[in-house]
């Protein structure tokens, strides 16, 4: 892994130097290489994944370089087109019909048009969140499909680096990423549907203030020698683009890595944001474990590419650098749902409800919200008890405020059936 990483800072400081002029943005770099150098089909665990290509998306604050470092890479490799302004409506990207003589056609969009190719669309928050799952085919399958007075589709294996500051507020200026609590709850807000989001094979943010101003506007009295040039990342792209699943070997030790670390990311960050979802994990660290291997040039005769243990390390580490950063917290929004799903000091709780009896715990049950008066009512305590009862039970994450009143958490919900079914031995009260 140290070896990949060194070879990766090698690339970057020398395509950050010589090519996008964007420093210290090296996952950012990398993020979108991940999408630049996939593949479209190759064969994993037995059998052929039929959608290869990566997707990325990239949120983040006006001039932190994203959209700048996908134009210079553009042009840099030669390879792909850029979606910007009205061509991120949905006929821009999809496609739409037009009458021309009286006569209906289907005009297809820049995603269809560039099949097997790859496309930067900037400005995505121009798409209303609703219209995402107009792409669901198209992103998922490889087709475009339009169904309008007619019903056409084409293909659409397309690999697609999405970038966007977040939604606009009522003022029209978009927010800064540093005013939500956690920068990745801007990707739910920008692209709606937790099928959308999961589409995604990675994701980052960006935010000002993580590059410092004398960094961004440093000078170099002589530039890094400009190994990584147009023509041979040109060629290294085009090979990529050109391997067919025959080509592509993922080592049976890599795909056990590749449960590893999927089983690894998925007990530490939360699919409330699809992102990291077990299910789907494996699948998306082989997409990106071959990008990189591809990337690295990982091919003993030129021709073949082979998929190592450190490949997959080396993408389970990225993955999470980027959500652990400070911007996105990823990471600390797992954390605070994770502990949100589980009851602190459940046996204090179990032993402040036995003294009400399992009359208590039945009623309760009963009840979807809670009112003080309810639980007066259960337990007998007087007003200045219940608050202290109900507090205690807040403070412990049984109960969650809600307006004027409260809710039980699932936690404490699996908690009560326990004990209304004996599982947790509860005794009924003799007396009042």
């Amino acid at each position: 892994m140290d070896r990949i990483q060194s070879k990766l800072d090698d690339i970057y400081m020398d395509l950050e130097n010589n090519v996008t002029k964007i420093y210290e943005r090296r996952d950012l770099h990398l993020l979108f290489d991940l999408c630049w150098h996939s593949v479209i089909q190759f064969n994993f665990m037995g059998q052929l994944l039929t959608r290869g290509w990566v997707e990325v998306l990239c949120v983040g604050d006006t001039r932190c370089g994203k959209t700048k470092t996908a134009e210079r890479l553009l042009a840099h490799y030669r390879a792909g087109e850029m979606g910007t302004g009205e061509n991120t409506s949905l006929a821009g990207l999809l496609g739409g019909m037009q009458q021309l003589n009286k006569q209906w056609s289907i005009t297809w969009g820049k995603l269809p048009r560039n099949d097997r190719k790859l496309v930067v669309i900037d400005e995505c928050s121009n798409i209303p969140a609703q219209l995402m799952s107009e792409f669901a085919t198209c992103r998922s399958e490889g087709i475009a499909r339009i169904t309008k007075i007619q019903t056409e589709q084409t293909f659409s294996r397309t690999r697609a680096i999405w970038i966007s500051n977040p939604r606009s507020d009522r003022g029209g200026v978009s927010r800064a990423i540093s005013s939500y609590d956690f920068g990745v709850l801007t990707i739910p807000e920008l692209i709606g549907r937790q099928a959308d989001i999961a589409r995604f094979d990675i994701a980052c943010i960006v935010a000002n203030g993580e590059v410092s101003e004398d960094v961004i506007f440093k000078q170099f009295p002589q530039l890094p020698q400009h190994t990584y040039t147009s023509d041979r990342t040109h060629a290294l792209v085009m090979w990529a683009w050109s391997r067919l699943p025959g080509d592509i070997r993922i080592l049976s030790e890599s795909e056990q890595e590749i449960v590893v670390q999927s089983k690894r990311l998925a007990a530490k960050y939360h699919d409330s944001i699809p992102l990291i979802k077990l299910e789907e994990l494996p699948e998306k660290f082989a997409r990106l474990s071959v990008a990189l291997a591809a990337r690295l040039y990982s091919s003993p005769d030129g021709h073949s590419l082979v998929v190592l243990p450190e490949h997959v390390v080396t993408i389970g580490s990225f993955i999470d650098r980027l959500y652990s950063k400070p911007s996105m917290g990823y990471d600390q929004y797992s954390r605070k749902l994770l502990e949100a799903g589980s009851i602190e000091n459940e046996t204090m709780v179990i032993d402040k409800i036995k003294p009400y009896g399992k009359e208590f715990v039945s009623g309760i049950l009963t009840y979807d919200i809670i009112r003080q008066n309810i639980i007066e009512d259960l337990t007998g305590l007087e007003r200045e008890g219940v608050r202290s009862f109900i507090s205690f039970l807040v403070r412990s994450r049984a109960l969650r405020p809600e307006y004027a009143w409260y809710r039980k958490t699932p936690a404490f919900i699996k908690m009560l059936k326990k004990m209304d079914t004996g599982k947790i031995h509860v005794e009924y009260r003799e007396e009042f």
